[in-house]
């Protein structure tokens, strides 16, 4: 800020620490790895819907072996 000369009087800032919110979003990305990887390797055929129409959101080996069809042509169709 500036005094009645208009000459620097001062500098007003804030800070703020980041570091649990950057540790959460950390925990966060491990996890949904995680659950990638136990989701695509697990022995039986899931599948994630959307709740209102039905509609595949994901599908993982095991369902695509059972329905015959890649996940490509699964996801976004209706149950």
């Amino acid at each position: 800020y500036a005094d009645e000369r208009g000459e620097t009087a001062g500098v007003a800032g804030a800070l703020s620490d980041v570091t649990l919110e950057r540790e959460s979003a950390k925990e966060i990305r491990r996890a949904a790895e995680r659950f990638a990887v136990v989701f695509d390797r697990a022995p039986y055929a899931i599948c994630i819907t959307t709740h209102g129409e039905g509609r595949y959101v994901a599908v993982n080996a095991a369902f695509e072996a059972l329905a015959g069809a890649p996940r490509e042509a699964i996801i976004g169709r209706t149950t």
